[in-house]
């Protein structure tokens, strides 16, 4: 075997290794948010089974997500296991998020320095 030959494999054993680390890489990532879910899974069981029956009002205060569907996750979640009359207040600055496009109602307030939506649940 010469040099060129021997040079080629150490080439191939070094693209292997690259692949394995990148895969081992890979699998830390998704344990990671597999653990990061099951997490998120026992925080909505406890908070569900905290405001199961209760009256509640939570503020999430200068919201940035936009992404409905979790809101939308998160607003059923609580307002089916709370007791009627249970209110969820949203404060945000995104104009997309306070649009009424969701049937929320919304209440809007701002002087030059602070503005901010207020969006009722």
């Amino acid at each position: 075997m010469d040099v060129t030959e021997k040079k080629d494999q150490l080439m191939d054993v070094a693209e292997k290794m690259d692949k394995l680390m990148d895969a081992i890489e890979k699998m830390d990532k998704l344990k990671d948010a597999i653990d990061k879910l099951d997490k998120l899974e026992d925080t909505l069981h406890n908070l569900k089974t905290s405001i199961e029956g209760k009256k509640f009002l939570l503020v999430l205060d200068d919201v940035w997500t936009e992404e409905y569907g979790k809101w939308e996750q998160l607003k059923n979640l609580l307002l089916n296991n709370g007791s009627q009359g249970s209110k969820i207040l949203v404060t945000t600055r995104k104009e997309k998020l306070s649009s009424n496009k969701h049937g929320l109602r919304i209440v809007q307030s701002g002087t030059v320095i602070w503005r901010r939506r207020l969006v009722i649940v």
